[in-house]
């Protein structure tokens, strides 16, 4: 239970942190310094890039939420240990993760395809977050098969 508070500690000041990264962007762009180029796919007037922002900072609230309650409620944190190590919630975690990398490998050839046919630079930068994921994925492979 002390290793779980002390975890908790430090992701709650991790994410805290992590919360200013949106407000800032937010202010940027509200005060008109940052402008998007009319090239680009978010325009200068567009709502997108706000909403990102709100439900970024949205996502954030609800884990720091949770990380404030594990600290203050000895019973939820039990629950949340019951619930973190049950076997069939980790057999779920993991074939959901191993499903999302599945699609997202699909959907960025998807990508480098269609960046290919408008512009070099977004060609490079799909290609660039294509070959960054890769090497992270073949790291980790070559960690844990050393490791198990």
């Amino acid at each position: 239970m002390e290793n779980l508070r002390k975890i908790t500690k430090i992701k709650l000041g991790v994410m805290l942190s992590s919360m200013t990264l949106p407000i800032a962007i937010v202010i940027v762009m509200a005060v008109g310094r940052f402008e998007f180029s009319k090239e680009s796919i978010f325009f200068y007037w567009s709502p997108l890039p706000y909403i990102i922002c709100a439900l970024v900072e949205a996502y954030l609230t609800y884990k720091n939420y949770r990380y404030v309650k594990i600290l203050r409620d000895d019973e939820y944190a039990d629950y949340y240990l019951i619930k973190k190590n049950d076997e069939r919630n980790k057999m779920i975690r993991l074939h959901t993760n191993a499903l999302v990398h599945k699609i997202f490998i699909y959907v960025l050839a998807v990508v480098l395809v269609f960046t290919a046919f408008l512009d070099k630079s977004y060609f490079i930068m799909a290609g660039g977050i294509a070959l960054a994921f890769l090497v992270i994925h073949v790291a980790v492979s070559i960690y844990y098969n050393k490791k198990f």
